[in-house]
């Protein structure tokens, strides 16, 4: 059984929900941790949304973020 792992970190909850999106369309399976307010503004440090994805869906789930802007080569 894969468990979880946090590919991002947002401090917006749009950004966090467009990128969730992005790789439940292409068939990874995902959650959002810490998403318990939608708001535009950003949300304390503390309570970043964290975007977790399968653990082996990782690679696969960082190449399309990639590919989506969200995530950077050095990332």
């Amino acid at each position: 059984m894969s468990k979880l792992v946090t590919v991002m970190s947002f401090d917006y909850s749009a950004n966090a929900a467009i990128a969730k999106s992005i790789l439940e369309s292409n068939g990874i399976e995902c959650v959002l941790k810490n998403d318990t307010i939608s708001s535009i503004y950003p949300l304390p440090q503390f309570s970043e949304i964290e975007l977790q994805v399968l653990e082996s869906q990782i690679e696969a789930a960082k190449s399309l973020l990639q590919e989506g802007g969200f995530l950077k080569d050095e990332n």
